[in-house]
Parts: C-alpha cells; sequence; structure tokens
C-alpha cells in the first residue's frame, strides 16, 4: 500500500493512496505535542516527536517512538528534518525558542542510522529554525536572527548566512520551502 502520512499535534495519520482516499485521522497516536516534520532515511520514515524520532517501518509498524538513545538534550525540540548533500546523515534541526524570541539556540544534529545516539551537532547562530531544504546539494535552513529571517548554507562544517530578510518577516514553517530547478522557494 501506499500511504500519505500527516501529523495533527499529538497524532501521526495517514491516508491511503487509492482510486479514493481513505483518511485514518488515529493511526498512531502517543506523539509529543509540536513540530512533527518528516523523513525518509534508510527505508524507513522519521517524524520528529519533541527531543527523539519516531520510526515507521516498511511494515508500517512503529517500531520506536524514541527511536535515539539518548535523545537530544531536553530543552531542544526538532523543528526540521532533511538528509544531508550526501544522503548518508539525517540532519535534526532543533532550537531551544518556540517563538521568535532572541533567547534561544539551535543546533543541527547529524545521526548516520546506525547507533542509537546522534553522531555530532554542529551550531547556528540563529535562536530558531523553521524549515530546512535539500535542493541541488546544498542543505539550505530558515530562521530567525537577531537581524532578521535568515537564510543559511551547510558547507560541511558549517552554516554559512546566504541571506538576511530584514522588515519583520517571519520565517516559514517546515514544508513550506521548495526547490523548482535552481530556484528555492517559500511561503512566509
Amino acid at each position: 500500500n501506499e500511504y500519505l502520512y500527516y501529523a495533527n499535534d499529538v497524532t501521526l495519520a495517514r491516508a491511503t493512496m487509492a482510486s479514493i482516499v481513505q483518511f485514518n485521522n488515529t493511526f498512531k497516536t502517543g506523539l509529543n505535542s509540536g513540530p512533527h516534520p518528516m523523513e525518509t532515511f534508510l527505508g524507513k520514515l522519521y517524524v520528529a516527536n519533541g527531543n527523539n524520532l519516531l520510526e515507521v517501518d516498511s511494515t508500517d509498524t512503529i517500531s520506536s517512538s524514541a527511536k535515539l538513545n539518548p535523545g537530544l538534550p531536553a530543552n531542544y525540540v526538532i523543528r526540521a528534518l532533511k538528509l544531508d548533500q550526501s544522503g548518508q546523515k539525517l540532519v535534526m534541526i532543533a532550537s531551544t525558542s518556540d517563538s521568535g524570541s532572541l533567547d534561544g539556540d539551535c543546533r543541527a544534529f547529524m545521526w548516520e542510522g546506525q547507533t542509537a545516539q546522534y553522531n555530532y551537532e554542529v551550531p547556528n547562530s540563529d535562536n530558531r529554525v523553521t524549515a530546512a531544504l535539500s535542493s541541488n546539494g546544498p542543505l539550505y535552513i530558515w530562521g530567525n536572527g537577531f537581524y532578521g529571517t535568515t537564510m543559511r548554507y551547510f558547507n560541511g562544517s558549517e552554516f554559512k548566512l546566504l541571506r538576511l530578510i530584514k522588515g519583520g518577516y517571519n520565517p516559514p514553517l517546515a514544508g513550506a520551502v521548495e526547490s523548482l530547478g535552481d530556484l528555492s522557494t517559500w511561503g512566509a
């Protein structure tokens, strides 16, 4: 079967992609409150679950609601999931701030999927990152910086500032970014 997965506040849901779409709004429960970006990696679906990952295997079974052991530091919430440039690491963009305030900390946690712990982390000078996009190689992230909305790219060792968007715009939410050829688009 082919499914479209979606999440509300505390439930992972799915729709059967047949000739008639059938929604199952209570497919799996038990998610933590917060954003639930999703990414496929190593043949499984990973869903952000607070400071950890929920794993759905190829048999459509939740094999773990807390895949990482230990999870990310307790005060971090995963806000975006993407694969790195090589497709060999799952990048979990997490921050301590859930608002546009300037008091948060943001980091990218890299995980190769072979161990229960993330492999390493990369700090980011933004207080919050809300979206990520892997397009034509680089990994791009959008967030709140001190002077406005930022767009950064990962060069393999750090996040470099690509654009600063002044004027009080909020960064896009996870899933509100897309690439069209060489263009990156987003809604704010």
